[in-house]
């Protein structure tokens, strides 16, 4: 599983494994639903905090081995594998 060591004064709320053939939205909406958060009843949608279509090309390519956002409040990292959740700093 990843290690961002540099992250280690944050709680890791979840660790998400991507399964084959879902797609980085579906992940990250059911990544945030093992935190109890509910992204269908967010004032913001998951396309307000990130471009989607954009995170998904940049983490498949070789070039990139994570790519960091702030999403919905809380520091998140994406892998083209992985997603792993932080606590909110507010």
């Amino acid at each position: 599983m990843l290690d961002f060591s540099t992250e280690k004064e944050q709680e890791v709320l979840v660790k998400y494994q991507i399964k084959d053939q879902e797609s980085l939205p579906q992940a990250l909406v059911r990544s945030f639903e093992k935190i109890d958060t509910s992204p269908h009843k967010r004032k913001q949608p998951l396309q307000e905090w990130v471009d989607v279509d954009s995170l998904s090309t940049t983490v498949v390519s070789e070039n990139v081995h994570y790519v960091s956002a702030r999403i919905w409040d809380h520091p998140t990292y994406i892998t083209s594998n992985a997603i792993v959740i932080y606590s909110s700093n507010n």
